[in-house]
């Protein structure tokens, strides 16, 4: 297979999963990303590193001269970036990104957006049509880049699609998961023993393979594809105390006592959480870091 691929955002958690996949499957990968240092294990795969910032509109066209298909999963997710940091990645980076793309004649493009584009969804099972209430910057960045895709690609010869992943898990993330680990570690430290949280409220997530596996198919399948949105996750919701138990296996954990959580709680501390930028858990991070190391 000859077929070059652009993936932005090739340094993160999604990006160099996405890098791996793709050069598994013959595809030759250009991985770009803001710092070298972020494509180091990109290039070790065998990609082509790019340093560039999508805000950057001669790093862009550079980025995509001569490629097939365009992934585009960068994106500014730190929620303490200020808002005017996050559009222009979020925004005026997909400008520049599809602009620079028709220019240079590629051939597909697949756009990263989010499920937080619903916010609180409307209506459950939460639909492509349902209705849109994104929460925080980095959501309405989303959203707004997400319509501002279409706006620009609408009627352009490119095979477009758009994907909606939930929370991704899996191998390497740092966020999400991996943070919830780290809190319940912290928690029961020596105690090896926590309360179980039990409550009605359910979420939805995906493993970074599930993603990486959708958007492999959608590079084979551009017939198929083409010009449409979906939300990505598995294949069944998971409530709190599903969810709490199996973080607690993976950790050696044992169960102690239910502590039954209302639905309206778990309503209000996630609506807050989402809002809650980095800086708020660097306290916390030292704290886990140093646990850790012990």
């Amino acid at each position: 297979m000859n077929e070059k691929v652009l993936i932005t955002g090739a340094g993160g958690f999604i990006g160099k999963n996405l890098v791996k996949a793709f050069i598994e499957e013959g595809f030759s990968v250009r991985a770009m990303d803001i710092a070298f240092d972020l494509l180091k294990e990109p290039s070790v795969m065998g990609a082509e590193p790019y340093v560039g910032r999508l805000e950057d509109i001669d790093a862009v066209f550079k980025a995509t001269a001569g490629m097939n298909k365009v992934i585009a999963a960068g994106a500014v997710f730190d929620l303490s970036a200020p808002i005017r940091v996050m559009k222009t990645a979020n925004i005026d980076g997909v400008r520049n990104l599809v602009y620079a793309s028709i220019i240079n004649n590629v051939e597909q493009y697949i756009h990263f957006s989010t499920v937080g584009v619903y916010g609180k969804p409307a209506e459950i099972p939460c639909r492509i049509d349902s209705p849109k209430n994104p929460r925080n910057n980095y959501e309405k960045t989303k959203w707004e880049g997400e319509q501002l895709f279409w706006d620009l690609i609408k009627g352009k010869p490119i095979c477009a699609t758009v994907v909606r992943p939930t929370l991704v898990y899996g191998p390497g993330s740092k966020y999400g998961h991996a943070m919830f680990l780290s809190i319940i570690e912290l928690m029961g430290f020596k105690k090896k023993k926590l309360p179980v949280l039990v409550s009605s409220y359910k979420s939805h997530h995906v493993h970074v393979d599930d993603v990486v596996g959708a958007v492999l198919y959608m590079a084979k399948r551009m017939d198929a594809v083409k010009n449409k949105i979906y939300n990505i996750a598995d294949s069944t919701p998971v409530s709190i105390e599903e969810f709490y138990k199996s973080l607690l296996d993976a950790l050696g954990f044992s169960y102690g006592i239910p502590l039954s959580v209302p639905k309206t709680l778990w309503d209000i501390g996630i609506g807050l959480f989402t809002h809650f930028p980095k800086f708020m858990f660097n306290h916390l991070n030292t704290n886990i870091g140093k646990k850790w190391s012990r």
